[in-house]
């Protein structure tokens, strides 16, 4: 089973080669697709906007703001599936 927003670099399933074979998987779940088109939260998403320098700031706290950006149920079936 392919988890929610893992599946491809984008978590639609875009960049999957066209060779592998996806009857192996149980389930794909993509990202949240909402009825509508959303562009999410604005900028800055990610506080700190770097995961590395907050780790290495000693920093623990991670806040992530991105807001359901996605294409809509229109834009994911004709765009983002095979």
């Amino acid at each position: 089973m392919i988890a929610s927003g893992t599946f491809g670099y984008d978590g639609y399933g875009r960049g999957i080669t066209p060779d592998m074979d996806l009857s192996q998987l149980g389930a794909v779940i993509p990202k949240t697709v909402t009825r509508l088109p959303r562009e999410g939260n604005p900028e800055p998403r990610w506080d700190p906007p770097s995961y590395r320098q907050a780790l290495q700031d000693g920093e623990f706290i991670l806040l992530n703001s991105i807001g359901l950006a996605n294409p809509g149920i229109e834009g994911a079936l004709t765009d983002l599936t095979p």
